[in-house]
């Protein structure tokens, strides 16, 4: 009979059995290998199909807004009752597309689904949309883990706005200053720089710092702000822009200020300047940085001989119109002398007050690299203070004039 030890070194030496053992022992990786890899296919599915309904989602809200705004049976409606048409068909849409996404079969790992929207911009030509689901995913030999998922995405129209501010709130003059001062509202559009107007359009007289009656746009003794004015109406392409006309010398000569001509064709005054002084014009060609919504201006000192951008004007934006009026309680206005102007610190959005102020001799630097903005290092004397005049503006509001059929994902 043989021993025990021999039968265990006679299985130890038996090959034919190998294969299936080796095969056996493999076969589990190999299993949650594929179960990995099926189970990351299933979810990169459910992502696809989320962004998908939130894209379609977007998309159908955007439409359905364009119809109710221009449709003939309900865009003589009042624009409340169109503004609830369209919540109500929104709603219905975000409905209707979570409804699909539930049934869909490669959601059937997804819970604690989420379908929601919302305008996102203060005219409402952008629909965004957001997606949110937590994706279960199972490992191979049991347990599961959850990975939560979010989707966006965002619409938008194509429309034509207007751009329109009220007459200033607030001018200081600026009497002290010795040369005559006007500011000027005006429309810029850049891509016209190169036409005869160089894109400025609308060109209306504002305030200025005379001390004395004067021809034109009311130039009162007490005068802050002229009292006709009718501010400019930018379109679509355009920006307001402010342009400084200074009168070397000239602020208690009106002899010497510009005549002004009203034409009843244009409803614009029309200037003639007068001859014997030295006159200097300024303009802001405002342009405004898609993206965080500060305005830049172009002020050059093309009429100095200089090929540099110059500093002209300095702007505040304030939640409250005390915060904008220099000397009043809790006023964040710049102030002080042989300074580099402010730059604007917020986006001018609607329903925030502008501070803007002038320098009427701008600084213009001996040496660039220096950081010394006293007359010192200026080839014009200058106190750089930029309240030469100032005003105090309620930051302009876009209203939409014509709605358009084009309609695109912007995210």
């Amino acid at each position: 009979m043989p021993r025990p030890g021999d039968i265990l070194k006679a299985f130890r030496a038996r090959q034919d059995g190998n294969v299936g053992l080796i095969f056996a022992l493999g076969l589990v990786p190999i299993l949650g290998a594929s179960g990995v890899a099926v189970d990351l296919q299933s979810a990169s599915n459910a992502r696809s199909v989320l962004q998908t309904e939130a894209d379609a989602a977007a998309l159908e809200v955007v439409r359905a807004a364009v119809q109710i705004q221009t449709g003939a049976a309900t865009a003589t409606k009042p624009q409340a009752e169109r503004a609830e048409m369209i919540e109500s068909r929104a709603s219905q849409i975000i409905a209707a597309r979570k409804a699909n996404v539930i049934t869909r079969s490669s959601m059937t790992q997804a819970d604690n689904l989420t379908f929601t929207g919302v305008w996102d911009d203060s005219l409402k030509t952008e629909y965004k949309i957001s997606v949110g689901a937590n994706i279960k995913r199972w490992f191979p030999f049991g347990g599961q883990t959850i990975q939560p998922v979010s989707i966006a995405a965002t619409a938008k129209m194509d429309v034509t706005t207007s751009t329109t501010t009220s007459v200033p709130k607030l001018a200081n003059p600026g009497y002290e200053a010795g040369d005559y001062n006007r500011i000027y509202a005006y429309c810029y559009d850049a891509s016209k720089k190169n036409d005869a107007n160089k894109g400025r359009s609308q060109m209306t007289p504002v305030s200025s710092n005379g001390t004395d009656g004067g021809s034109g746009p009311s130039e009162l003794t007490t005068n802050t702000v002229f009292s006709n004015v009718k501010m400019p109406v930018c379109g679509s392409t355009e920006t307001l822009s402010w342009r400084l006309y200074n009168v070397r010398d000239q602020r208690t000569n009106k002899n010497k200020w510009p005549k002004d001509t009203w034409n009843n064709t244009t409803k614009l005054w029309e200037q003639t300047d007068r001859n014997g002084v030295t006159i200097y014009n300024h303009y802001s060609d405002t342009t405004v940085d898609t993206i965080t919504g500060l305005e830049e201006y172009a002020f050059r000192g093309d009429a100095f001989g200089y090929n540099y951008p110059i500093n002209m004007m300095e702007t505040r934006v304030c939640d409250t119109m005390d915060e904008c009026t220099p000397g009043k309680p809790g006023a964040t206005t710049p102030s002080g002398k042989n300074r580099k102007p402010e730059a604007q610190n917020l986006a001018c959005a609607p329903g925030k007050f502008m501070y803007i102020g002038w320098e009427d001799r701008p600084f213009l630097a001996k040496d660039p690299s220096k950081n010394d903005y006293s007359t010192n290092n200026s080839w014009q004397w200058t106190d750089s203070d930029y309240d030469d005049i100032t005003l105090v503006i309620s930051c302009p509001e876009k209203t939409i004039t014509a709605y358009k059929t084009k309609i695109w994902l912007i995210k």
